[in-house]
């Protein structure tokens, strides 16, 4: 199956996530090896997923580097404060005129 050249490294990612869950975790860490840094858009996931699988093979030094580089990554946009939200228009009901319910006063 042909692959455009960016789908192959979260093709990648995808299977080394996958050998995690199953606990194949020299699986996974043979997928990750091929995945370039500089090749992926989610990093944030490449390298959680690295320091996660070095975890939990016994090598804390390279777990320790993956989650440092995940640190060092862009966070995520900040939510909106309710002063940087447009302002909320507000429906308002006229009491006479034509289509009105209501009773005149």
């Amino acid at each position: 199956m042909w692959l455009p050249a960016a789908a192959a490294p979260a093709k990648d990612l995808g299977r080394a996530y996958a050998a995690y869950e199953r606990g194949d975790l020299a699986a996974s860490k043979q997928a990750l090896a091929k995945i370039s840094e500089t090749a992926i858009k989610n990093r944030d996931y490449l390298f959680w997923l690295r320091g996660m699988v070095a975890l939990r093979l016994g090598d804390a030094a390279a777990a320790r580097r993956a989650f440092e580089q995940l640190a060092k990554q862009t966070k995520a946009p900040r939510r909106r404060t309710p002063s940087s939200q447009p302002p909320t228009v507000r429906a308002t009901s006229a009491t006479s005129g034509p289509g009105c319910f209501a009773s005149p006063s």
